[in-house]
């Protein structure tokens, strides 16, 4: 099997054969996924067994049938990243999304771009010494909160159009799902229409039992439905007073070992506050202080820091990154010195060393922070083949 996950565009097919896998593509514009308040890109990373891993988009970004999405690993203990993950190659415009679960594995599954409709899978319990490979019939929602994993085999996926988003769950492998719910059955619910559910943004696994994230209508709710014996509960943690006339969307929800994490904004006038929560059995929750984004700020990266802590990659008006981090529960928002031009993601899994990957053209630039700033750690090019996707 050839070593290499980089995702560049074949031709008009799409197969899926044995231990290998191939996400073919032709011309034509992906289609928009999400109606909610606030966009999220995919670029992010995140860490499992050990290692680091991060999705980047790479190539001519201004040209979708030329940007193509690129997986990369830092194992542990190691400074390096390589783009050589040892996994089958895989074809797309449609970019990655990354899963890790408490158990240390780690799902990525392509999204749909052109006449792929469905999403090839792979994924890895031994920090990517040997992989799996399965197939989810319908499209993955582009978000990167779009899947959750419990394990390496146990998956929730959001997919299907974007007027009708549909939950998955993988039962006993990744290429066997069962539907779940979908957002017009969770909006009809006692716990739906309390929440008011305009979209549905992220999922995650609290022990066993499915969470699905949403953006809600109704103001001072956040819309974190949990699956339970007696159907969907809203298990949301309840706002602060000063943001509690504000309408919430969850950005991202993380399962972890000792329950979830979530990241959620709150938007009122114009005004953005981020807050990060925390709990062990989605009624008790640990809520950071607010942090303010930036007028005109938009949201860059958004993902997992350290053991329990979350970051947040945003970008203001004038193109300056702006980098924020919560250690844990109980903790408050850290700003650290802004990332370098182009930063598409950053990565907190050791506090002693953040790295941020910047994006030009065929070339990642890998930016450690130390005493003196950023500097440059690793220059990485990948040949990527412009025009393949046509």
């Amino acid at each position: 099997m050839k070593r290499g996950m980089l995702l560049v565009a074949a031709t008009a097919t799409v197969a899926v054969a044995g231990a290998g896998l191939c996400a073919c593509s032709k011309a034509g514009p992906a289609p928009s996924t999400t109606t909610a308040t606030v966009a999220e890109p995919l670029a992010t990373s995140v860490q499992a067994g050990g290692t680091a891993w991060a999705t980047v988009p790479m190539g001519d970004l201004g040209q979708t049938l030329n940007t193509f999405w690129q997986l990369f690993e830092r194992p542990s203990g190691s400074d390096t990243w390589s783009d050589q993950v040892e996994a089958t190659a895989v074809a797309t415009n449609g970019g990655i999304v990354l899963a890790p679960s408490p158990t240390d594995a780690l799902v990525a599954a392509v999204r749909p771009s052109n006449l792929l409709t469905f999403s090839p899978l792979v994924s890895t319990a031994d920090a990517g010494r040997s992989w799996s490979n399965g197939v989810l019939g319908t499209g993955l929602l582009d978000l990167p909160g779009a899947l959750a994993a419990r394990s390496a085999t146990q998956v929730l996926a959001l997919a299907g159009s974007p007027r009708d988003p549909r939950l998955f769950e993988s039962t006993g492998g990744l290429d066997t799902w069962r539907a779940v719910t979908d957002e017009r059955r969770l909006a009809a619910t006692s716990s739906g229409r309390n929440c008011g559910i305009d979209a549905l943004g992220a999922v995650a696994y609290l022990g066993a039992a499915p969470v699905v994230g949403a953006a809600c209508d109704r103001a001072g709710v956040v819309g974190i439905l949990v699956e339970t014996g007696t159907g969907w509960q809203l298990r949301g943690p309840a706002l602060p007073a000063a943001l509690a006339g504000g309408r919430a969307q969850v950005l991202g929800l993380w399962s972890e070992p000792a329950g979830m994490a979530a990241l959620v904004v709150v938007a009122e006038g114009g005004r953005m506050d981020l807050l990060a929560a925390f709990t062990a059995d989605a009624v008790h929750w640990k809520l950071s202080p607010p942090t303010t984004l930036a007028q005109g700020s938009t949201i860059a990266s958004v993902g997992p820091a350290g053991g329990s802590g979350l970051f947040v990659l945003s970008r203001n008006a004038s193109r300056r990154e702006n980098l924020e981090s919560v250690s844990g529960p109980g903790a408050g928002w850290s700003t650290m010195p802004p990332p370098p031009p182009r930063t598409s993601t950053v990565v907190l899994d050791d506090p002693a060393r953040p790295q941020a990957l910047a994006v030009t053209s065929t070339v990642l630039t890998v930016w450690g922070l130390g005493a003196g700033g950023w500097s440059v750690v690793q220059r990485l090019t990948v040949p990527i083949q412009f025009g393949s996707s046509s």
